[in-house]
């Protein structure tokens, strides 16, 4: 943990300098054992301390302070059984733990523990035995992880599971109400079908009755017509009537003259008589036929009426079944969407088991790096005291003694070096999965609020594994050789980013978060952004490890005399330092009161390193603080504006596609190198060793060889040494070294060997994508000499 605003020093390992009363161990421990103890003490996610062979607690880092609640001087000395239930203290668990890691080496488990006020916490608990030189145990060493946020996503996903059985129930249920609608819209369509023929049916009757009516019209016209000539005939005939009756008259008078005449006329009359007579019987009928045809026509009319009734019912059944179809054209229209409802809680029950799959996973990892630090910093201890005892021995025997005491420095020096390197190395590796895989992740598609969070653990990453390379390489930032970076960046950006780190953690505190960036500060400026934020993170860390409540606010500005100066200030409202003690703050290791450094933690070199680092930027480091009112911890930097760069993004813009030979023994490596470059558009072969390697590029063209160092059979440095042996068409193929070596020595080694560049780990994936376009298209030429 970075230097505070506060006193600082770490409460988690007191470290003498030479075997005390309470040494288990039989090995003194020095000042050179503090990098280890604050790798060990900057695990703050893990609880990480060291047990004796009853069980007594013998050492203490922040992690568990922060996840059991004991203060160191609470819990040293005391059983670990007080971290156990009643329940597994009866049932004798603690010393079945304990017996078991001693005769396995190794023992883990997960259950309930205590915190120091009694609340519980799901905790996932690893023991190990420590042998000495004759492989005895001499204690055991405990890593705990709080497992409370997995238990509580385990539970989550029960519930949801029982909660997906009922939205399953109710989507069977959902389903028979479809299908009972979809029978029904069945039945509906077949009364709807039938009332069709019947409607069909009512309307060719009354087509019929219209032309029976029209039949009828036609009928009565004649028969009117009939009647009509019938009258003609009896008017005539009552005409010739009269004009007889005036013959007879005339007969009667001339009688005797025209007896003949008469006997005609009165035949005539009689004729007459008959004639009238049927006239009137024809239009006696006429006058029938035409009552009858309006009965007839009456009925038709009465029929069409009754039609268009039985039409209107069809109608109107017609319109109800189409209701009754529209009604279960809803009914499923709902049950396809409870179906997509079921569907979309299964992919959220799926993506949610997905989580918990990686949350696992990267707590693994975590577990085995921590693991490998506790290994790392036991070997340390082992090779200090080593190198401490020779020296010992040759201080006593004078001049002789002194070149003895030299060299035995330089071999500690050395060591310390290749210890350095190592560690370097194995952190480089598990960290290069972190970032790579988060990085493969971005790249999927997430909800806003994952991609969120995976963008602060992605900037987390990147932080941790910058403060790592300070921690791994103090000794270079002694020696005034640190090399700062000058790119162009976003000051806001880098502001924002910190200050996101720790918002969370803030916020558990119920602290108020503040930014105030002055409007006159340049959008890009030329500097380190990796220095620079961790500068800005040691302070904010600090103040929010000494803030109980209040605020932490942010202020850039720039520098009164110098426009490429900028001013950056945390404030806080914590504790405060006294002015007697703030000389303590920016010396390397310093501890300013052991009580508040037991209480907050803190390793003293945080702020030795800031100091440093803003040094190196040409500019100083300050606070301004009074005890129990806050601190203002401020510092400058030269950082000269600049205009926007031109950044290369590779889903911007097309890329060339290159032939790509990855050559690394780590699984994990090749499955994110083979991703990150696949997603370019480039063709991968990956071979696990450098003898596959030289193979490889004498049976194939490739553009760019990725080569790591470290791996079996044939190492990076032997094989691009038998590669550029080879002909000229093979040898001056571009090879880059990706490697965990970082060192400086490292770089120069892979430049000897004819490599054509260096990328260190963990992958920098636009760094990458420069380096492949740089050496992936340069132009290929054989010696002009024909050498």
């Amino acid at each position: 943990m970075a230097g505070t605003a506060s006193p600082v020093g770490d409460d988690s390992f007191d470290l003498p300098t030479a075997p005390g009363p309470h040494d288990r161990w039989g090995a003194p421990q020095y000042p050179e054992d503090t990098v280890a103890s604050m790798l060990v003490d900057s695990a703050i996610d893990h609880a990480i301390y060291m047990l004796d062979l009853d069980g007594m607690v013998m050492s203490w880092n922040s992690g568990a302070r922060l996840m059991k609640g004991y203060r160191p001087q609470e819990i040293i000395g005391r059983n670990f059984r007080v971290f156990y239930t009643d329940e597994d203290r009866r049932a004798g668990r603690p010393a079945a733990a304990l017996a078991a890691a001693r005769a396995t080496g190794t023992f883990a488990a997960e259950g309930w523990h205590l915190r120091k006020d009694g609340t519980r916490l799901w905790a996932s608990v690893v023991i190990d035995a420590v042998h000495d030189r004759a492989g005895n145990v001499v204690g055991f060493a405990t890593i705990t992880r709080d497992a409370s946020k997995v238990q509580a996503i385990v539970e989550r996903l029960r519930r949801e599971r029982d909660e997906l059985v009922e939205t399953t129930k109710v989507l069977n249920a959902a389903i028979v109400i479809a299908d009972e609608a979809k029978a029904l819209a069945v039945e509906a369509k077949a009364a709807a079908d039938q009332e069709k023929v019947i409607a069909d049916e009512a309307k060719a009757m009354a087509v019929e009755a219209k032309v029976i009516a029209d039949k009828a019209k036609a009928v009565a016209a004649n028969e009117k017509v009939l009647a009509d000539e019938a009258m003609v005939l009896a008017v005539e005939a009552k005409i010739i009537a009269d004009e007889a009756k005036a013959a007879a008259a005339q007969e009667k008078i001339l009688a005797d003259e025209a007896k003949a005449v008469a006997a005609h006329e009165k035949m005539l009359a009689d004729e007459a008589l008959r004639l009238a007579i049927e006239a009137k019987i024809i239009a006696d009928k006429a006058k029938d036929a035409a009552a009858c045809e309006k009965v007839i026509a009456d009925q038709a009319k009465a029929l069409a009426a009754d039609e268009k009734v039985i039409a209107d019912e069809a109608k109107a059944r017609a319109m109800e079944a189409k209701i009754i179809a529209d009604e279960a054209k809803a009914t499923a229209v709902e049950a396809k969407r409870i179906a997509d409802e079921a569907k979309a809680v299964a992919a959220g029950e799926k993506v949610l088991a997905d989580e918990a799959k990686a949350v696992a996973a990267r707590e693994k990892m975590l577990a085995d790096e921590a693991k490998i630090v506790a290994d790392a910093a036991k070997m340390l201890a082992i090779e200090v005291k080593v190198v401490a005892d020779e020296a010992k021995v040759v201080a006593e025997d004078g001049r002789v003694a002194a070149e003895k005491a030299t060299l035995v420095a330089d071999n500690a020096n050395r060591a310390k070096s290749e210890f350095l390197a190592h560690m370097s190395h194995e952190i480089r590796t598990p960290m290069n999965g972190i970032i790579g895989f988060t990085t493969l992740v971005l790249q999927s598609d997430l909800t806003a609020e994952q991609r969120q969070y995976m963008t602060h653990l992605y900037d987390a990453g990147k932080s941790l594994m910058a403060i790592i390379n300070d921690v791994l390489d103090f000794s270079k930032i002694e020696a005034g050789k640190l090399d700062l970076e000058a790119i162009a960046f976003s000051p806001r950006e880098v502001v924002e980013g910190a200050v996101e780190i720790i918002r969370s953690d803030a916020v558990a505190k119920g602290l108020e978060l503040r930014i105030d960036i002055a409007a006159d500060i340049a959008e890009w400026v030329i500097g380190d952004p990796t220095r620079l934020r961790q500068v800005l993170l040691n302070l904010l860390i600090n103040a929010l490890k000494f803030t109980p409540h209040g605020h932490i606010s942010v202020t850039v500005k720039r520098g009164a005399s110098d426009g490429d100066n900028m001013c950056f200030e945390v404030e806080d409202s914590g504790i405060g330092i006294a002015q007697e003690k703030q000389h303590l703050l920016f010396q390397d290791f310093a501890q300013i009161s052991s009580s508040t450094t037991r209480q907050y933690g803190g390793t003293g070199l945080g702020l030795a390193i800031s100091q440093r680092l803003v040094q190196a930027m040409r500019g100083s480091i300050g606070v301004v603080s009074v005890a129990g009112r806050g601190a203002r911890f401020w510092f400058s930097a030269r950082l000269p504006a600049t205009g926007s760069p031109v950044i290369s993004k590779c889903d911007a813009v097309p890329r060339i596609s290159r032939r790509i030979l990855v050559v690394d023994d780590n699984f994990i490596n090749q499955t994110i190198l083979h991703a990150l470059l696949k997603a370019d558009g480039h063709d991968v072969v990956i071979v696990s060793d450098g003898l596959q390697a030289v193979e490889a590029v004498k049976a194939e063209h490739f553009d760019v060889v990725l080569m790591d160092m470290q791996m079996p059979v044939m190492n990076g440095i032997e094989a691009t040494r038998a590669i550029r042996q080879l002909g000229f068409s093979v040898r001056d193929v571009s090879i880059v070294a990706l490697t965990a070596n970082a060192m400086s020595e490292d770089v120069q080694r892979c430049r000897e060997a004819g490599m054509n560049d260096h990328l260190a780990k963990p992958v920098d994936r636009e760094l990458l994508r420069h380096a492949i376009d740089i050496w992936g298209g340069r132009d290929v030429r054989g010696p002009s000499d024909g050498s």
